[in-house]
């Protein structure tokens, strides 16, 4: 309960950031980041008096490894690219060889920068041990699973699996229970805004059923 707590208490944050912050507008005065959910979408609104460029959340990404494939996976799937990229960063530290480790220390199945494991890889269509491919398979069934579950059911459903997920919404144990919340530390360091979240849980199906 403190772990739901605490997480509903950074959404309403994000969210009072989202209302507080500009819409950002391109040159033709539509708003910037055509992805669903996406606050990181392109640059950022020039600064005050000198004019400086900020640097918007796609920048941070992009210099960041694997960046511009994590962005291109996001964007195919409809997710905002900061949300993926918090997502890599709790998977992998963005290691494209990482190998997921159980309580026991033994090896998972898990493998790469989106720690997919072969069923999964299989289920979405994707060569696991190829970077890029890793980066799609894991967006794609991030998005599966935001769409089934709502956004912290979807990223505890990444976390545990559908399955899980369906039987325990809560969490199966300390790790699950936690996941969503370090996902969206990272989301609220990538992104700085939560306007993407928010699209994103208003846009995520809430509906168990199979």
């Amino acid at each position: 309960k403190a772990a739901m707590l605490q997480l509903d208490t950074r959404l309403a944050k994000l969210e009072s950031m989202r209302d507080k912050a500009p819409t950002a507008r391109n040159a033709a005065g539509t708003p910037v980041g055509a992805v669903v959910g996406g606050s990181s979408g392109g640059a950022a609104a020039a600064g005050g008096g000198g004019g400086a460029r900020q640097q918007s959340a796609e920048d941070r990404i992009a210099a960041m490894p694997f960046g511009r494939e994590i962005i291109a996976a996001a964007k195919a799937n409809s997710i905002d690219p900061a949300l993926f990229a918090a997502l890599v960063a709790q998977e992998s530290g963005f290691n494209p060889t990482a190998r997921g480790r159980r309580a026991d220390g033994s090896f998972s199945g898990a493998f790469g920068l989106a720690q997919l494991k072969p069923d999964t890889a299989r289920e979405v269509g994707v060569n696991i041990n190829d970077p890029r491919e890793n980066l799609l398979g894991g967006a794609r069934y991030l998005r599966q699973q935001i769409d089934r579950f709502g956004l912290e059911g979807g990223l505890r459903a990444y976390n545990q699996g559908p399955g899980a997920q369906q039987r325990t919404p809560g969490g199966n144990s300390q790790e699950s229970r936690e996941y969503p919340g370090k996902v969206l530390a990272h989301y609220e360091r990538f992104a700085g805004s939560g306007e993407g979240l928010a699209g994103l849980r208003a846009e995520g199906v809430q509906s168990q059923a199979e």
